[in-house]
This record gives C-alpha cells, sequence and structure tokens, in this order.
C-alpha cells in the first residue's frame, strides 16, 4: 500500500465491493525525530544478524533499503514481510505513530533473533526503547 485509509463506507457490496475511503496519514510523535536515527540502525542491525543466523547474505538489500527509504517506509516494508504472525503484523501496520511502529518491530525482530539462535537471556535488539 501507498499509505493508510480508514474505511468510511461500502458504497456497493455486489458483485464487487466499492467503499469511500478517507487518507490515515501517520501522526509522528514529538519525539520521532530524537529517536529513528537509533531505531533504524537498530532494526538494520537485527536484520543482518537474523540474515547471518539464517545463512543468508542480506547486507547488500539492506544497505540499499536503509539508504533509499523513508523511516516509516523502512519500517512498514520491514513488518510486512518480517512478521510471520498475521495478527501482529496487521496490529502493527495500523499503529499510525511510525515510532511506535518501529519499537514493537524492533522487539517482534529481537524475538525472532532469539528464536533463531536458540539462545535465551541477552537481548540482541539492545534493550527496551522507552517512549515518554
Amino acid at each position: 500500500g501507498l499509505s493508510r485509509v480508514r474505511l468510511l463506507e461500502f458504497t456497493q457490496v455486489q458483485p464487487y465491493r466499492i467503499a469511500r475511503l478517507r487518507c490515515a496519514p501517520d501522526e509522528p510523535s514529538e519525539e520521532s525525530s530524537l529517536h529513528e536515527g537509533v531505531l533504524r540502525a537498530r532494526i538494520v542491525s537485527l536484520l543482518e544478524q537474523l540474515g547471518a543466523a539464517s545463512g543468508h547474505n542480506s547486507s547488500q538489500w539492506l544497505h540499499s533499503l536503509n539508504q533509499s527509504t523513508s523511516f516509516s517506509a523502512l519500517v512498514d516494508r520491514t513488518a510486512s514481510a518480517a512478521c510471520t504472525d498475521p495478527v501482529e503484523r496487521q496490529q502493527m501496520l495500523e499503529e499510525r505513530c511510525p515510532l511506535k511502529r518501529a519499537v514493537r518491530l524492533s522487539e517482534t525482530l529481537a524475538k525472532q533473533l532469539l528464536e533463531l539462535s536458540g539462545t535465551s537471556g541477552d537481548d540482541p535488539s539492545g534493550g527496551p526503547i522507552i517512549l515518554h
């Protein structure tokens, strides 16, 4: 998708659905600019670690994605591809604050890395980010 939308109403349901929608733009928090760089680096690092743990060399793809994509798009694309639980993925993508989406994505990727590596204890994400 190109942007988030809110479903207002169905104007037709047969033979196929037609609906009126309203754009639902991101609602960045006041802290977004302070934390975006840290979260971007954490997400890219976790993706690199996941690639290495699974035997895939994803560094070239990650470099390209990280350099050419806005923070919000990086989080959305990664969440769409990396979240295996459809309910969790949908909840994450419905969040309108990019910073909150990124924190959830970082936690999800860290959990996947722990599961893939078969270790417990150390948090590979670098610890939680507390938003005030």
